[in-house]
């Protein structure tokens, strides 16, 4: 009986410790562990699916889009084919391609320390807000400030609510770790309205991945109890 109670005991021990040296080491393992649970109920296929249906709705988005990129004015309906030029590079596309490589090199969670040495090594724009991000990285000013020192005119831009879907595609269901992981990415080239709405579309893009009756019970828990 004692043999099997100090067991039990070992047992319980060696749990706790697993657990607190995966909470050291992942500090988002509680997100992570409760959106596993909420998206246990999709099958692959289902998960493929909408995984495609947001790829290709990106890319088709970006292609026809990238020829009025900073057009200032109302533009006129036009057949959608002819607008598409898939020869063209896609910033909103490339740069979530080096963030998927981040997550395969360093995991689910990497921190903002490494998204900028994978910027600075992967993505060479010089341009706009990209620009901005890397002469302040390379002066030594880091995340969040890189994102917020001297960029006045780009910081509330839309350059960073476009790489959301990674995001959201990484962390289906798990909307306040994917929510996280875009607040870390924003900071690195922007900062205040566009760093929150990169925040809203990744968390609002995860919630897309759960059923409707999860969609549900979310949204009653995070509303007034007037209502």
């Amino acid at each position: 009986m004692v043999s099997a109670l100090m067991t039990k005991q070992a047992r319980a021990h060696r749990k706790n410790i697993v657990k607190r040296t995966l909470q050291k080491r992942c500090p988002n393992l509680n997100s992570y562990i409760k959106g596993v649970r909420n998206v246990k109920q999709m099958t692959y296929e289902q998960y493929f699916d909408k995984v495609l249906g947001c790829w290709i709705g990106k890319t088709l988005g970006g292609c026809g889009g990238v020829a009025y990129e900073g057009v200032k004015r109302k533009i006129e309906n036009i057949d959608f084919k002819q607008i598409i030029n898939t020869d063209l590079p896609n910033d909103d596309f490339d740069l979530q391609v080096m963030w998927l490589q981040g997550l395969e090199q360093y995991g689910p969670y990497f921190s903002s320390s490494q998204m900028a040495s994978l910027w600075e090594q992967a993505c060479k724009y010089p341009w706009s807000e990209y620009g901005y991000f890397m002469k302040n990285h390379k002066r030594g000013i880091k995340s969040p400030y890189s994102g917020w020192f001297n960029n006045e005119f780009f910081k509330n831009g839309l350059g960073c609510p476009i790489r959301s879907e990674i995001w959201a595609v990484s962390f289906p269901g798990m909307f306040d770790l994917a929510a996280k992981m875009a607040m870390q990415d924003a900071t690195l080239d922007h900062a205040e309205d566009a760093m929150w709405g990169e925040f809203f579309l990744a968390r609002l893009e995860s919630m897309l991945f759960l059923t409707d009756r999860q969609l549900i019970i979310i949204f009653r828990s995070k509303s007034p109890s007037a209502i």
